[in-house]
């Protein structure tokens, strides 16, 4: 998979870092918002990205300093990234010991005194090297929330959670049966998935492609999440057929297949559009075995907030679309964001 992305097709791709393998933990405060780690392997000898936000938010936040602590001895930190506007300034250091362990401390500032209020948010990213990183060795990545403020600069910690994550290191061959992404059909009025796969995985012919499917509310876990699990009934794969297949190619690979499969009939009350899907791609190879993607956790709420915010629908019809049966379903107090034109592809 070298070949360079060169163009991103519009209708709303959101590339699997917002949401994949995304875990939270509840606030206990008055509000709900919650820090996020996304990313949920992290590929040997390649530089792998993981990106903290947050979501839930309910408050203007002028101020947010956080630890991240992991094994910076195996993976390694390569660069530390703002996702904010340039209003923010960021100040960051990597620590071999500090009151957390080993890792990176962040202080994130905005010297505009305007905060952000953002439900969903991404903060920073890091950039990591894995040289060092043992092959199927699972490695914890935690945030610690030191403090969170308002434009004043009082002090609304309270408010937020920290979250943990363990990420496995794997071989670069998982990026053979790859879950990209998803948008919103509105003319659909469902999730579409977006997958990819190549011809062949592990030296054997690829048979059959398709996707796993399972409702999280439902207990069940991403160990569960495999074809022909009889273990329970809220977990289903289903083949892709020549009608899913994309006759553009959303991956940077020449050789790879992409296929698009869209999850209808959702419903349109609060349990409906906030349900916490498992997603995760699957190829079945020519000697029978199968092999998997990532696996990636969502809502309808959640895919709807991060296009709405990020202005990533093709227009102002289907943008307000998500604002009005969807994202003010769930939050009646959702703040409204102007449409602003999107051009569609990024060169």
């Amino acid at each position: 998979m070298k070949k360079l992305m060169k163009k991103v097709i519009a209708l709303c791709l959101i590339l699997t870092l917002a949401l994949a393998g995304v875990t939270t933990y509840d606030a206990k405060a008055a509000t709900n918002a919650d820090f996020v780690i996304s990313g949920t392997k992290l590929i040997k000898d390649e530089t792998n990205t993981v990106t903290i936000g947050f979501k839930n938010n309910s408050k203007r936040i002028g101020g947010i300093e956080v630890f991240v602590a992991f094994d910076t001895q195996s993976v390694s930190v390569d660069k530390v990234e703002s996702k904010l506007d340039t209003a923010w300034e960021m100040d960051k250091k990597a620590k071999a010991t500090a009151k957390y362990g080993r890792g990176v401390h962040v202080m994130l500032q905005d010297n505009t005194l305007t905060g952000i209020t953002n439900i969903d948010k991404n903060l920073f990213t890091l950039t990591l090297g894995t040289a060092n990183a043992k092959l199927n060795q699972s490695y914890k990545f935690k945030v610690y929330v030191i403090d969170v403020c308002d434009i004043n600069g009082n002090s609304i910690k309270s408010s937020f959670d920290g979250v943990e994550k363990t990420m496995q290191c794997v071989d670069a061959s998982v990026k053979d049966i790859d879950l990209l992404g998803l948008q919103y059909s509105v003319k659909n009025k469902g999730v579409r998935v977006i997958s990819a796969v190549e011809p062949t995985i592990n030296g054997k012919n690829v048979v059959e492609y398709g996707n796993v499917i399972g409702f999280v509310d439902d207990g069940i876990g991403e160990n569960e999440m495999y074809v022909g699990n009889a273990k329970t009934n809220y977990i289903r794969s289903y083949k892709s057929t020549s009608l899913g297949r994309s006759s553009y190619n959303f991956s940077d690979s020449d050789t790879a297949t992409c296929y698009i499969m869209t999850i209808i009939n959702n419903g349109t009350t609060v349990p409906a559009l906030t349900q916490q899907y498992m997603i995760r791609a699957y190829a079945k190879l020519s000697d029978g075995t199968y092999v998997y993607s990532d696996v990636l956790t969502y809502s309808i709420y959640e895919v709807a907030g991060l296009l709405y915010n990020e202005n990533r629908m093709p227009n102002a019809e289907q943008h307000n679309f998500l604002y009005d049966n969807i994202l003010s379903v769930v939050n009646k107090n959702y703040k409204n964001v102007p449409y602003e034109s999107w051009s569609g592809f990024i060169n």
